[in-house]
């Protein structure tokens, strides 16, 4: 028996367990972020203008860098993202005690 799942199979696996797949929880991801950083109106945004803020927001946090490599640059986006996400949730949880 092939055990191995393809796309199709795991895109209708995750919406039948009422799951996202990865573009949708990148976009949630990024939703979060920008909110905790004074931006609600990314409750209206669609996955293109969360991608187009975030890369706004990055800049203005990170910096712009010059890398060596794409895997560099991906790798280096990445921990810089999960970073502004853990400081995000930070965020939330000191909003509910208000």
């Amino acid at each position: 028996m092939n055990t191995k799942v393809t796309r199709l199979h795991k895109a209708q696996l995750l919406r039948r367990l009422n799951m996202v797949n990865e573009n949708e929880l990148r976009a949630r991801r990024n939703m979060i972020i920008l909110m905790a950083n004074g931006m609600p109106e990314a409750l209206v945004m669609d996955a293109d203008k969360l991608d187009d803020r975030m890369n706004d927001l990055f800049i203005e946090k990170i910096g712009c860098r010059d890398f060596t490599s794409e895997d560099e640059e991906a790798s280096y986006v990445k921990g810089a993202e999960q970073m502004m996400f853990a400081e995000a949730v930070k965020v939330f949880e000191q909003s509910k005690g208000d």
